[in-house]
């Protein structure tokens, strides 16, 4: 129960953050998805089932906040949750949240989010898919696993894969 209230709270502050901070450090146009990073935390963490639920939910909810198309980013992101699960070893939860093994999931799990994002995103409009998947899709996806890089810091220093950081 308590672990549920603690993700549940760590989901709102990264709602606000995604919806209010997340603009202010926009390159372009691009910002990084923190919701998706959440996302694969806690299938690398919990498994895929507990990952797709939340992230079905946080999807929902920021398709409501931003005004965006209703279940967009709830699609992408519990496809995104169902490929992280795929990752998800509970003897080595530790060594992939605190190695580079995160970052490649991250970028790779981000790929197939906006590639799905993107794929819906621009049917009936005049933008060309592949255009605005490459420039902002993986544009997203490398700035979203940079911000991942943080992640790995974190979790290398929590657990000690490397000391003295």
């Amino acid at each position: 129960m308590n672990l549920i209230i603690k993700y549940m709270a760590i989901a709102i502050v990264l709602l606000l953050l995604q919806s209010t901070f997340a603009n202010f450090i926009t390159l372009r146009g691009i910002a990084p998805d923190f919701l998706l990073i959440f996302v694969v935390v806690i299938a690398l963490i919990e498994g895929r089932v507990t990952s797709m639920v939340y992230a079905f939910i946080l999807g929902s909810i920021f398709d409501l906040a931003s005004g965006g198309v209703f279940g967009l980013s709830s699609l992408s992101k519990v496809i995104g949750a169902f490929i992280a699960g795929f990752f998800f070893n509970p003897n080595k939860t530790q060594l992939t949240l605190g190695s580079y093994r995160f970052i490649l999931i991250i970028l790779f799990v981000s790929v197939i989010h906006n590639f799905i994002y993107f794929i819906v995103f621009v049917q009936g409009t005049e933008f060309n898919f592949w255009n605005t998947l490459l420039k902002y899709g993986i544009a997203t996806a490398f700035y979203t696993t940079i911000v991942g890089v943080f992640i790995v810091l974190y979790f290398s220093r929590k657990y000690g894969v490397i000391k003295n950081v």
